[in-house]
């Protein structure tokens, strides 16, 4: 019910999207990912960050320790213009799953948000290391260089033809 919700809520077709969470949570009111998973789908797929952030602080009531919910919050907080906030949860998440790619790739988002563009240069320069070809970082790192630094020289050296799209925009 609450993945056929996330689809629902893509498709943005709204209430029954809620109507599946709603029955979701009925059925299991305490089961911490039905809350995790509905905000992780209303953080991605609509601008509902307030009710995500209250779902996901409920999953974290129940689960503390639980990486997803953590990433969760980390990506809801960047969203609501929180990046601080947001690296302070990356740094949790990654603390107990080091190699948890999701979270590798945010904290460079979440430091160029904040302006930081070299912090988040360097950081992306330390994962490829761990994730080399990793696209969404080439990407991430090739927006930075483009977007933010005005560097499209540099920026393009690092992605193929086919793979450019992503630069652009912002």
């Amino acid at each position: 019910l609450t993945n056929k919700g996330g689809l629902l809520l893509a498709e943005g077709k709204s209430f029954e999207a809620w109507q599946n969470f709603d029955k979701a949570l009925e059925i299991s009111p305490n089961f911490y990912l039905i809350k995790n998973n509905i905000a992780y789908f209303l953080t991605s797929y609509s601008n509902n960050y307030t009710k995500a952030l209250e779902l996901v602080n409920k999953a974290l009531d129940i689960n503390s320790e639980n990486i997803y919910s953590m990433n969760t919050k980390a990506l809801a907080l960047d969203q609501t213009g929180n990046h601080t906030g947001a690296l302070k949860w990356y740094e949790k998440v990654l603390a107990k799953a080091p190699k948890y790619i999701v979270p590798l790739n945010n904290k460079g988002v979440a430091l160029a948000n904040l302006g930081d563009y070299q912090q988040a240069l360097d950081w992306y320069d330390k994962v490829l290391k761990q994730v080399p070809g990793d696209l969404y970082m080439i990407a991430n790192k090739a927006r930075i260089l483009g977007v933010n630094l005005d560097n499209y020289t540099d920026a393009l050296k690092l992605i193929s033809p086919g793979h450019r799209v992503f630069i652009h925009g912002g």
